[in-house]
């Protein structure tokens, strides 16, 4: 339609014309691109993405929750030195920190 209002605008004697060379044969174009790709492309099953996920988990080597959690509290001791906050807060802290 676009085309269309470009060339002629859409109440020129020339639309029907430039609608039925231009505009028709690009909807069943457009659906045979449509189709084809969705039967040449089926879903990834949830297996396939868990497996890719777990991949990159071990590729990306993160530590484990334990080794992450200690190292965290000692940075975080030794950042605020004397000014630690109380000792159930760094405790939730800490808890956090290992579930994420």
């Amino acid at each position: 339609m676009i085309l269309v209002y470009l060339v002629g605008g859409s109440f020129s004697p020339a639309s029907p014309l430039l609608r039925a060379v231009f505009v028709l044969p690009l909807g069943p174009r457009f659906r045979y691109l449509q189709i084809r790709t969705m039967a040449g492309a089926p879903a990834d099953p949830t297996r396939n993405i868990f497996a890719a996920t777990e991949h990159s988990l071990v590729a990306a080597g993160f530590p484990e929750t334990d080794a992450f959690a200690e190292a965290l509290a000692q940075r975080l001791i030794e950042a605020w030195e004397s000014h630690l906050p109380s000792r159930d807060i760094f405790d939730r802290m800490m808890e956090i920190a290992a579930a994420l």
